[in-house]
């Protein structure tokens, strides 16, 4: 017969009721601890360490800062947001240019990395600067993102609905005119 050990010895002491409401007990305290670490859902907390390089980022290049603070604001829980230069030119009232080069000095500086959808980026933020959600969930990867898109860009959708409406109004190959 094998020995128990200390927990199973005091387990032992104590009647069915009083484990079972230790086990409900143990369970909520995960739960609540669990709640703690993934709540944060209208703060961005950012890496202190940092802050010295956004501050210099600030201080070389306005644009840049400007858009990293704008895609801070904007990113999912998981750090990513996709939109178009477009967005950027019409927001900051900036030349494609001049966001072309703040976009390449913050993907340099590793601010953010890209990934295309199409024509679109999806800029998924270093998680080492900023993030949101709770500290054990940034390992992970979910490819979920906020997406913006400027006055024109929304033009062009709604004129794409309204084409798609056209298209759906018409009648199908079994149906009169």
């Amino acid at each position: 017969m094998t020995e128990l050990t200390d927990i199973q010895k005091a387990l032992l002491q104590f009647d069915q009721e009083t484990l079972l409401r230790l086990i409900k007990i143990a369970e909520n305290d995960k739960k609540k601890q669990e709640a703690r670490e993934n709540a944060n859902p209208k703060f961005i907390q950012v890496n202190k360490a940092n802050l010295p390089a956004i501050a210099f980022l600030s201080a070389e290049n306005g644009l840049a800062a400007g858009i990293y603070f704008f895609l801070s604001e904007r990113m999912t829980a998981h750090n990513a947001v996709a939109c178009s230069y477009t967005v950027f030119q019409e927001y900051f009232g900036a030349s494609r240019t001049s966001v072309y080069n703040a976009v390449k000095l913050l993907k340099e500086k590793q601010f953010f990395k890209i990934a295309k959808m199409g024509n679109t980026n999806v800029y998924y933020l270093n998680d080492q600067i900023v993030w949101q959600k709770g500290a054990k969930e940034r390992e992970y990867a979910e490819f979920s993102a906020t997406v913006v898109l400027s006055k024109s860009e929304q033009e062009k959708h709604d004129n794409a609905k309204k084409n798609m409406i056209k298209l759906n109004a018409l009648p199908k190959n079994n149906e009169k005119l």
